[in-house]
Order: C-alpha cells, then structure tokens, then sequence
C-alpha cells in the first residue's frame, strides 16, 4: 500500500506543489543535460549515425540554468549527453536531471538519456522515453494519430525496408494518394534536417533514393495540402507568473505561431482544444509543440511534434509564450515546476529521494557562475 505521503501527491495541491519547489531550491543538486557532441571521444565510444541530425543544446540548457540559479537554486550545473551523463548518474552527482538533450547519437535518440535514468532509478524532468520515440517518429506519431481519431495528413513511406520506387499502382499509394495530384511532400522520418515540395512522380522517384541513402533513414511522403500552418507549444498544467505558482484544469496552450496572420478564433479554439486532447492522450509530462495545417474548408491536419521543443530566449516557444504574457523567466519556471508536478504524479515513490536529497559538496559541482 502506499504511503499516506505518496498518496498527498499523486494529487498536489497550487500550494504543496509551491512548498515542495520552494524546498527543493535549498538542497537539491540540478544538472541541466544538453545533447552531447558525438565526435567528441569523451561523449560516445563509439561514433555512430543520429537518425533525426545531431544539433547542440547547450545553449538553451545554459540559459535554462541561469534562470533557475537567479530563482535560488543554489546547485545548479550542466551535463553532456552521452557518457558524461552515465558517469554522473551512477556517480550520485546530482539529485534530479533536467533534459534538455535530443539525444547524441543511434535510433530513437530522444529517448536515451530518459531510457537510461529510467533504468538506474534517477529523479529527471522530461518526457517518459517511450512518448519521446512515439513524438519523434513521424510515422509511428501518424499511425497513432490515426488510431486515436485524430485528424492528420495521408502518406506512405520509403525505404530500407520497402521498395524505394513510388508507383501509381502501389497497394499504399492506390489507399493513401490517390486523391493526390501533387504536389508533394518529402520529409526524413525523423527530425527536421530537409524537407520537399515536388510536383511529380517521377521527381519524387529521382529524390528518394538519394534523400535515403544521405539520412540513412526512411521517406515520407503525402500530399500538399493548401491553407495557413501553425506551431503550438503545449505543457504541463502548471504556470508561473511572478512569484506565485498555479495548476490550471488542464495542459496550457501558449498562442500559436503563424508567419502567414492571426488565426481565426475558430482555428485557435480548434487548435487548443487538439492540443490538450493529444498532450493527455499521449502521456506527456514535458511541453511538446505540434505543427498544424487548416485546409481551404477550415479541417485541421496534424503535421508533426516535437517532444523537446527548445526553451531558450530566442527560440519559438518563448516567443509563444511572451504572446501569452508570459516573460522568460516564467516560462522556465512553469516548465520545472510543471514538468515536477507531472514527475510525482507518474511516480510518487521519487518523492523521498528528492526531498532527502544529498548536501553538495561545492568542490565538486560546476555551478552555473562557473560556466556562465
């Protein structure tokens, strides 16, 4: 049976939830993990291939540490993905782990470094591994999408394990395309390294064997669709502004970025309500960001997420958030607070481990200031 304690939180209340954060700024030692650069010898042992494109976080993850350090946390430091993070988490270095990092290198690589403190039983703020490969997979993330009745673009697929010629006749062309008469668009199955507008089935034929073989990865293909695209960030119930911290009756939707206007307010009630809906459906206990496309008669299409979006100043969900009136301090702040409260819901049994915590040892934790 669980503890009387374990049971209080797995329904946290504004104010527990503002007492265990302010608790936690004491003692608890945070390490803040960026993506690690796979040709460095002291991240990977071997250097392999990254599915979905390597790029540095350590920009956004720094930034995120400063803000925490101005907010009192008095142990605060930044970690490399790879086997720097292996070394500290079975090293006791630090007592919780935010994850900034989209993985370092192989398959699947937003979900390593979850995968492995999952394993070794570590404290961490991020997205559970299994909703961070089914959000960065854009074929999985579709079928799912489809399953749960969620409205999203047809496609097929091409390559290691099919054909890679797209044919008129074919079986998933005949279901997916057929309403189709271009153009079309070409994508990696994972990431956003390149993407393609072509018109026709032979370009399509010409492109992707060779999009194939420079991704070693699969081609997606579907149809164009007319109408305006957006970006939405969606994150934990949890929200701060000022000093005070908030649980809302549901995941908050930051306003939506359009390069092409406003949305209407049919479209913005839309997609917030798309937005929530697929948050609790998948699971997710960090902010994701979903790409949206209204047809000409106004039908949502779910394009892809994204399940780390980056949070640093500059980046797209500041911008959303500074739309909602919410500074960047605030918007760092909700997302540790709520990736927290998401934490403890899933898995109560951490709550001991961060609340007895470890005294660091300044000599041998890079603080911020240090690396500022």
């Amino acid at each position: 049976m669980a503890s009387p304690q374990i049971e209080t939180y797995r329904q946290l209340t504004s104010h527990r939830l503002e007492e265990l954060y302010r608790s936690l700024r004491e003692h608890v030692r945070i390490g803040v993990v960026y993506s690690g650069n796979p040709d460095d010898p002291r991240i990977v042992a071997n250097r392999s291939w990254n599915l979905r494109g390597w790029e540095s976080d350590e920009r956004v993850a720094r930034e995120i540490a400063q803000v925490l350090t101005a907010e009192g946390l008095r142990f605060v430091a930044l970690v490399a993905d790879g086997k720097p993070l292996l070394n500290s988490a079975t090293g006791g270095e630090f007592d919780l782990y935010w994850l900034v990092t989209t993985g370092t290198q192989g398959h699947a690589s937003t979900c390593h470094s979850s995968s492995l403190l999952e394993c070794l039983g570590v404290p961490y703020l991020g997205q559970a591994p299994m909703v961070s490969a089914l959000l960065d997979d854009r074929v999985i993330f579709r079928t799912w999408l489809r399953g749960r009745g969620f409205p999203t673009p047809h496609f097929i697929v091409r390559g290691a394990e099919t054909s890679l010629e797209v044919r008129e006749s074919d079986v998933d062309f005949l279901r997916e395309l057929r309403q189709h008469s271009g153009p079309f668009i070409l994508r990696p199955r994972n990431g956003a390294s390149e993407v393609h507008v072509l018109d026709s089935l032979a370009e399509i034929n010409r492109l992707v064997p060779e999009m194939a073989e420079r991704t070693m990865n699969d081609v997606v293909i579907e149809g164009w669709l007319e109408g305006p695209t957006y970006r939405i960030s969606v994150a934990p119930p949890v929200f701060s502004r000022g000093e005070d911290l908030s649980i809302a009756g549901a995941p908050v939707v930051f306003a939506p970025l359009c390069t092409s206007g406003v949305p209407s307010s049919e479209h913005h009630h839309r997609m917030i309500s798309l937005g929530t809906e697929i948050f609790s459906a998948a699971g997710a206990s960090n902010a994701l960001s979903l790409d949206l496309r209204f047809t000409e008669k106004s039908e949502p299409a779910i394009i892809e997420a994204e399940s780390r979006p980056r949070a640093g100043s500059i980046d797209e969900m500041a911008r959303s958030a500074r739309a909602s009136g919410f500074t960047h301090r605030d918007l760092v702040v909700s997302l540790f607070a709520g990736n927290l409260y998401s934490f403890l819901r899933a898995r109560p049994y951490f709550l001991e481990t961060l609340q007895r915590g470890r005294r660091a040892d300044r000599e041998h934790i890079e603080t911020i200031s240090a690396v500022g």
